[in-house]
């Protein structure tokens, strides 16, 4: 919520002076103008000039005109010394606009302001005079290369997971192997040839096995024996499982690719290293420090 903490005179533009100035008497009259302290806040306050005399208009203006009408008053506007809308400064005094109305050198401000506990312990707002919200704008994301992507349709617990059981499979496949080359009698009933039941073969047997078939290639030599069957079958089985979910999930992120943002939340944002412009002194600003 935005809100004024109090009054005003003149139409169109407005002349104001700075801090730097004293209130001075109203032209015409005798009586003391209020002093209202403002700083720019488009499209309600626009300041113009970098020194006295200033031209301020905008919407505000035109409301404090108003009452200002009503109550029969003057005023004129004073530029904080920094013109920014008030921070606290650790010492018990504040800054800008917040801090000229809480060492009453002005009667009001002169500019909406936003409405926070810390505020509101050292000045009075009054009612709301306009209800906003504030934007966060960033550009936008677009679709990029992702190298990675071959990984992603699995978690990485499942892929833990595979890789254990690959593990275990050449194992168990490989154990039994060398328990059928110490065996006189192959269990396909014949002699094995040397080579073909020695240590490098029976790796070279067990990771054909186990990897090819993983990888949905074809196998130059069956299994023999029932129990090499078995594993064999069983992870012939688990692979075809592995392999269909793999690819119906690489599929569908390729079709409908995820967008990932890099913040939702302004927590999220205050975690990351993208750099923000924000007004300074403001609400949002002392918020994301």
């Amino acid at each position: 919520m935005l809100c004024l903490m109090v009054v005003v005179k003149v139409n169109g533009f407005t002349q104001v002076t700075s801090a730097s100035q004293e209130a001075n008497m109203d032209q015409h009259t005798s009586t003391p103008c209020l002093n209202l302290s403002t700083v720019g806040f488009y499209p309600h306050i626009v300041v113009k000039g970098t020194a006295p005399p200033y031209q301020v208009f905008g919407s505000l203006v035109a409301v404090i005109d108003i009452v200002a009408q009503y109550l029969g008053i003057c005023y004129q506007f004073v530029v904080p010394p920094k013109p920014v809308y008030g921070q606290n400064l650790g010492n018990g005094s504040w800054s800008g606009v917040i801090g000229m109305v809480h060492r009453k050198e002005v009667a009001m401000s002169g500019v909406v302001l936003s409405v926070s506990e810390q505020r509101s312990q050292v000045v009075d707002f009054s009612q709301p005079l306009y209800i906003d919200q504030t934007t966060i704008l960033y550009t936008r994301p677009v679709h990029t290369s992702d190298l990675t992507g071959f990984i992603k349709p699995y978690s990485t617990q499942i892929w833990l997971l595979v890789l254990l059981s690959t593990l275990v499979v050449f194992l168990v496949t490989f154990l039994i192997l060398q328990g059928h080359a110490a065996l006189p009698i192959s269990p396909s009933g014949s002699v094995e040839v040397c080579e073909e039941s020695g240590l490098r073969s029976n790796v070279d047997k067990a990771y054909q096995w186990t990897l090819r078939v993983l990888l949905a290639q074809s196998v130059p030599r069956q299994p023999r024996g029932d129990s090499l069957r078995v594993i064999a079958g069983l992870w012939l089985m688990g692979s075809l499982i592995m392999g269909t979910v793999y690819r119906s999930n690489l599929k569908a992120m390729l079709i409908i690719p995820k967008i990932t943002l890099p913040f939702n939340s302004l927590e999220q944002l205050v975690e990351t290293d993208i750099s923000t412009i924000v007004m300074q002194s403001s609400v949002l600003h002392q918020t994301i420090e």
